[in-house]
């Protein structure tokens, strides 16, 4: 008997010394904080090109950003993109007034370089992959 209450209280113990520390856990902190600004875009398969990016958050949404000029596409075609955590989710979406088709996804690396593959569909079809470096 002495036995199962000695291990009853170590199980005890072991189990009160691994709980979450709730201090660090900040329940108002937003993903998207961290994608938020400009950011200088290159792309491959085309990489001597690059060019300014902005990324802002989707009011009306609390997962959702908007990347401006995307591809090169303007600095008024903005597609939307989910975010939960370092994972940025580009949906399939039409944008330049439902002539292009685009979708895919990319990583938040560090608070300066977001990589991503995406495909863009017009009068033809590419592939990109494209890293992102947040500018001063």
């Amino acid at each position: 008997m002495k036995t199962i209450a000695k291990f009853l209280s170590l199980l005890f113990i072991v189990f009160a010394s691994c709980q979450v520390d709730k201090s660090t856990i900040d329940p108002t902190a937003d993903d998207r904080d961290k994608y938020v600004g400009n950011w200088t875009c290159v792309e491959n398969p085309a990489a001597k090109v690059s060019f300014s990016i902005t990324i802002t958050k989707n009011t009306a949404n609390s997962s959702e950003i908007f990347i401006s000029n995307f591809n090169l596409l303007g600095v008024d075609v903005k597609p939307y993109a989910t975010v939960s955590s370092t994972t940025l989710t580009i949906p399939t979406q039409w944008v330049c007034s439902n002539t292009t088709r685009i979708y895919g996804n990319g990583i938040l690396v560090n608070d300066a370089k977001i990589t991503l593959q995406y495909t863009v569909i017009d009068t033809d079809s590419a592939s990109y992959t494209a890293t992102y470096t947040k500018q001063p």
